[in-house]
């Protein structure tokens, strides 16, 4: 449980946080055509590999699927790539959802994800399927971390909402399930939640 006591911006990771997710399911997946087995997804993503530059909009769609067919070593459809890769992309309940509304009446709530365009495509796809609106309308604004550029935990994407929005740190809170993302953002003068595991959004009181 935390206090929202004295805050009036909350900043919002998605997946893990307000979007379940499995990431056993992507690599067992990917495993099924063909990639050779890693001891968890981390294991794929280094500072420079591909996924991270995918994360930040260094390199498309495209290329990033390339990537994945050399790693199988067979020429596979996109289809089945981008199967594979939004296979650990679950739902959003809805309870999560009528969560957001309620605070959004109160603070200003900013979503700030480490992402990319196969993954955004999809669950924007899946979210307006199911509730009819677009998940971006439960911010005022989202920020992609393929499109600005910019990802956790390195400050600069923290310090580009802040200045966009004129956001004072100390009035602010961020909401991550990965604990370097939380400690990097109290290092700003925020304040964190780390959202650890079998914890949900709507512990978090006023």
């Amino acid at each position: 449980m935390t206090t929202l006591s004295n805050i009036k911006n909350i900043i919002f990771d998605l997946g893990g946080v307000i979007l379940n997710i499995d990431p056993k399911k992507t690599l067992d997946e990917l495993y099924k055509i063909g990639v050779p087995k890693v001891d968890n997804l981390k294991a794929l993503i280094g500072p420079c590999s591909p996924p991270t530059l995918y994360e930040i909009g260094a390199i498309s769609s495209d290329e990033f699927r390339e990537w994945i067919k050399e790693q199988a070593g067979r020429n596979i459809s996109d289809e089945l790539v981008d199967k594979a890769w939004t296979a650990m992309l679950l739902d959003v309940p809805v309870h999560r959802v009528e969560f957001l509304r309620r605070l959004s009446k109160e603070y200003r709530l900013f979503l700030f994800s480490n992402t990319n365009e196969i993954h955004q495509r999809h669950y924007e796809q899946k979210f307006k399927q199911h509730y009819h609106f677009q998940i971006a309308d439960l911010f005022e604004k989202v920020y992609y971390s393929h499109i600005i550029g910019l990802r956790k935990p390195e400050p600069e994407g923290f310090l580009h909402i802040m200045n966009e929005n004129a956001l004072h740190a100390n009035e602010t809170l961020f909401v991550d399930d990965m604990e370097v993302n939380v400690l990097a953002a109290e290092s700003l003068g925020m304040k964190g939640f780390h959202l650890k595991a079998n914890m949900d959004i709507s512990e978090m009181k006023g």
